[in-house]
């Protein structure tokens, strides 16, 4: 008996593998990849781009289209996801095979003597330790493994519109052409594709065009409109010189002399400027001493008075000037680390933008405020960066009070609330706050967003539908409180738990089956069943919608219960069902006769 046990499990496996590769084999056929490619072209100017650039895609017609840096480890998730999920389909085939084909006719009908119940005594500790495996796999494996699939096709469209954009200014004419976006949009891109050698020799380009206008400046077109602007700008420097404010003066006649640098009347009223400048000034150290510690004291009082943003600022562009100076030094970092409870900066937000992270998060603050947030990237359990935020607040009555949009927000673990104004390192003008569609901005809800949930609650709230499809057991059991508090109905998320714990007694279930239908339909004759193995590949695709509908009207029962009743309650009907199912299904296998 044992000696069948044995079998019974390497065919089992067999048809595991067999699966598996069919799966594999499947994954790379289908497989649609996309990648950057460039077409070499003949152009006059040799400061123009010389390569046609544009997405080469394997398969246009898929909607799933994954980048060729992907290739490798999408394929293999892919056959280990469908296998996960077409396993008991496999598994109930590989026994009805097993007992209905494989072993009546290797022992042949005049040695199989024996009591069924006795062959398939050995099997049931097998079934028992696949029902483990089968449970690890599905619920321990692949939640993480429609995770990573769904994060490789969202860099994938990513990675997509950087190009897009970038090769948008790149087919612009060379004067039009944003240099600084080119470079953007592409180093984003190789944040996700970073072998690519297109994207790289193309970043190249850019970066090597920004170096060489750095050093050479582009004429100024001599044109009929500059000339006249010219002509404005020298008639002010003459008349603010004739008035003696030299330093209007001088000003003018710079702006003159960059439009037209044909006019040598502009350099000499700049320079007869400088004069007056030099004459009002005998001791200029003395002036830019008392200017530098006048921009001192203005910011060392912006810090005093609660506007650490200001003083920032001022004490940014003196460390500038003086990397001596220790006050300043001191002064800079104090404003930095004031700065950080009311706002951060830009290149934080644009640090972690390209990184997948959770989408779509929608959930109710105090019965009051419904949030939105278009995507939180993640860094650890007191650490997140939001994009693309929005909060609608609603009356007892039903009415908006508040409607605001932000384009950014950083968490703040201290008070457990969303900063959500940015600022520039080094341009003051460069500052985003949200934007008010209904209501006012109330200091300092205007730049600070309280939020109740905490960053790892709020992940599990990503986008549901989508993100349930990412959770084990313990986490869908974690999640249905946190739904039910923030505004979210946690019957739903009840049910897929139901659906969850169902899966190992489904497996159970159907491996006693499978073996007492295998064995009722045994093959009774001594030749090579042929005809009987032909027609096997067939059995996986018919049990797999079998198994469909018949999980369909559990989960159809589960749902009822679970809305009549309580989780617990049918919990316990779950329960009871399988374990009468379970019963009858060993019945069937005691049942059956030599």
């Amino acid at each position: 008996m044992d000696k069948i046990a044995r079998k019974t499990g390497i065919i089992v496996i067999i048809f595991y593998l067999l699966a598996f590769t069919f799966f594999f084999i499947y994954s790379i056929v289908n497989f649609s990849g996309l990648t950057i490619v460039e077409t070499p072209v003949t152009v006059q100017d040799s400061g123009e781009f010389n390569k046609t650039l544009s997405v080469l895609r394997s398969n246009p017609e898929s909607e799933i289209q994954i980048l060729y840096s992907f290739k490798l480890n999408w394929i293999l998730t892919n056959s280990l996801r469908l296998f996960i999920q077409n396993i008991l389909s496999v598994h109930s085939t590989a026994l009805i095979f097993a007992f209905s084909l494989f072993f009546p006719w290797r022992t042949g009908r005049q040695n199989m003597k024996v009591h069924f119940v006795n062959i398939i005594e050995k099997s049931i500790f097998m079934f028992l330790v696949l029902t483990l495996l089968f449970t690890i796999l599905a619920e321990g494996l692949l939640p993480g493994i429609l995770k990573k699939q769904a994060n490789q096709q969202y860099m994938s469209g990513m990675a997509v519109d950087y190009f897009t954009q970038a090769n948008k200014e790149i087919n612009s004419t060379g004067r039009d052409r944003d240099y600084s976006s080119i470079i953007l949009m592409l180093k984003a891109y190789l944040q996700i594709d970073p072998g690519n050698p297109t994207v790289n020799s193309t970043l190249d380009w850019a970066v090597g065009n920004v170096e060489i206008k750095k050093i050479i400046d582009p004429p100024v077109l001599n044109n009929d409109s500059s000339q006249n602007k010219a002509a404005d700008y020298f008639n002010k420097a003459n008349e603010y010189l004739e008035d003696e404010d030299y330093y209007s003066a001088l000003y003018y006649a710079d702006l003159a002399y960059k439009l037209d640098k044909t006019r040598k009347d502009a350099q000499r009223v700049a320079a007869k400027s400088r004069e007056g400048i030099r004459s009002l000034e005998p001791n200029q150290n003395d002036k830019a001493a008392r200017e530098y510690y006048g921009l001192k004291k203005t910011g060392f009082d912006k810090l005093q008075n609660d506007d650490p943003i200001g003083a920032y600022y001022i004490f940014r562009s003196l460390s500038k000037q003086s990397t001596e100076d220790g006050d300043i030094i001191e002064f800079l970092k104090r404003s930095t680390d004031e700065i950080t409870a009311i706002a951060f900066f830009t290149d934080e937000a644009e640090k972690y933008m390209y990184l997948p992270g959770f989408e779509d998060i929608i959930f109710l603050e105090n019965n009051q405020s419904l949030i939105h947030i278009g995507k939180m990237i993640l860094l650890d359990s007191e650490e997140a960066y939001f994009y693309d935020i929005e909060v609608v607040e609603i009356n007892s009555n039903g009415i908006i009070t508040k409607h605001f949009k932000a384009p950014f927000g950083k968490y703040l673990s201290s008070s457990k609330s969303i900063i959500m104004q940015v600022i520039d390192r080094d341009d003051e003008r460069i500052n985003f706050k949200p934007e008010y569609i209904t209501g006012t901005a109330d200091v300092p809800e205007d730049i600070l967003l309280l939020v109740s949930p905490d960053l790892n609650e709020m992940a599990s709230m990503e986008n549901i539908k989508k993100s349930l499809k990412y959770m084990n057991i313990i986490q869908l059991f974690k999640s249905a409180s946190i739904f039910d508090k923030y505004g979210y109905l946690k019957e739903p998320v009840e049910l897929i738990l139901l659906s969850r714990i169902l899966k190992p007694f489904t497996f159970l279930i159907l491996s006693f089956l499978s073996v007492s239908i295998g064995w009722f339909l045994r093959y009774r004759s001594s030749s090579l069943p042929w005809m009987a193995l032909l027609i096997m590949p067939v059995i996986p695709v018919v049990m797999k919608y079998i198994i469909s509908v018949y999980e369909y009207c559990i989960n159809l029962l589960f749902g009822y219960a679970l809305m009549r009743t309580s989780f617990t309650i049918s919990i316990i009907i779950l329960i009871a069902s399988q374990g009468l199912l379970l019963f009858i299904a060993m019945i069937s296998i005691a049942g059956q006769k030599e």
